[in-house]
């Protein structure tokens, strides 16, 4: 008897890690699949769009990604090229910098977890009491 519900916690366990592992995988739309990024002909639409700074490419290669919403003017795309050179550069201090003129950087974490100015319960208070 000890041994059936060893057996049947275990099995139950295998179950539920599958199936939380089987939801987690999942978090797309079920008609849209992943980009290719084995696509050779964008990728080097890419590089001759950085390498001639030609913002018309960029609207039209970048149009469905979400940095197309923040790069919105010739000047910023003109930025954002200087920010792709120095990162091919290795230079993360100019990357930093033009990151953060360009507001593409991503929001600090806090202790917590929680991204800096979300709402949550505040002071890193969780819902349970101590």
């Amino acid at each position: 008897m000890k041994n059936k519900k060893i057996v049947m916690g275990s099995l139950f366990g295998v179950f539920a890690l599958t199936l939380w592992v089987a939801t987690y995988a999942y978090q797309g739309n079920p008609g849209v699949s992943n980009p290719d990024c084995t696509d050779t002909d964008r990728h080097v639409a890419v590089q001759e769009m950085f390498k001639t700074k030609n913002y018309e490419s960029f609207k039209t290669l970048y149009a469905d990604k979400w940095v197309a919403r923040r790069i919105t003017s010739e000047a910023q795309f003109l930025k954002f090229a200087e920010l792709y050179q120095a990162g091919q550069d290795w230079d993360t201090a100019k990357v930093a910098q033009l990151k953060s003129e360009l507001n593409l950087g991503q929001k600090k974490m806090d202790w917590s977890g929680k991204m800096n100015g979300s709402k949550g319960l505040g002071n890193g208070q969780s819902r349970m009491s101590r």
